[in-house]
């Protein structure tokens, strides 16, 4: 990720959902160049016309400085313009999309890749790192950064203090994803381990969902730990 001549990092993220559209708010915020894909054409015209993404957080004024662009894959030319790929694409699509987008990106100029979702794909079980390795290949795999931690959109774009855990295998790149996103109510705290990340973020919904039955039958602290 160049930035040794103070030129911000251009980042095209993928995905125009909840978290896609706010941390492309949270980024163009700090005047970086940033592009957002999303595969509806209503959208891409909507947001570059208003700012303004009709479909999730509606009520937010998106910097000018962030430009939709889709319902198509973004163009090699575009990929190769970009200092990093950002993936808020549902872990159950993902695999579809970078078998699109694999031919597509310059091994030996690889950006910098962060992915930001969250789940294990149905039917194989694999979690995101596998699902890049079996696309991508292992070697991009290593270079994966991920995100993650207590961070609702609407409270990231409000600029309420958050804290994420950023992980990869490869420590370079999680100081990248660190340095890319960290603002005094933004917090990164980085890490090795990307496999770690991904499961806390998988399974924590359904310990959310065994504390409420535990709750539901009456149970109180002591259960609800035991989980």
């Amino acid at each position: 990720m160049a930035s040794t001549n103070r030129i911000p990092p251009r980042v095209l993220v993928f995905g125009a959902g909840n978290f896609g559209s706010c941390l492309a708010s949270h980024l163009g915020d700090t005047q970086h160049d940033v592009y957002m894909w999303a595969r509806e054409a209503a959208i891409v015209s909507h947001f570059n016309k208003h700012h303004r993404n009709p479909m999730y957080l509606r009520d937010h004024q998106f910097p000018s400085n962030i430009t939709a662009v889709g319902p198509e894959m973004p163009s090699k030319e575009l990929i190769d313009s970009m200092d990093v790929l950002l993936f808020a694409i549902p872990t159950q699509f993902l695999r579809e999309n970078l078998t699109i987008l694999q031919s597509q990106l310059d091994t030996k100029k690889m950006p910098l890749l962060i992915f930001v979702n969250k789940g294990i794909e149905i039917g194989t079980h694999a979690l995101t790192l596998e699902i890049i390795a079996d696309t991508c290949g292992p070697e991009v795999a290593k270079k994966a950064t991920f995100i993650s931690g207590p961070s609702f959109a609407k409270e990231i774009v409000e600029r309420q203090p958050t804290s994420v855990s950023v992980a990869s295998f490869t420590e370079a790149e999680a100081n990248k994803a660190s340095i890319l996103f960290h603002q005094p109510h933004f917090r990164c705290y980085t890490g090795g381990d990307p496999i770690g990340i991904e499961l806390a973020g998988a399974l924590k919904n359904v310990y959310a969902i065994a504390s409420g039955m535990s709750d539901g039958l009456g149970f109180e602290n002591n259960t609800r730990a035991s989980e």
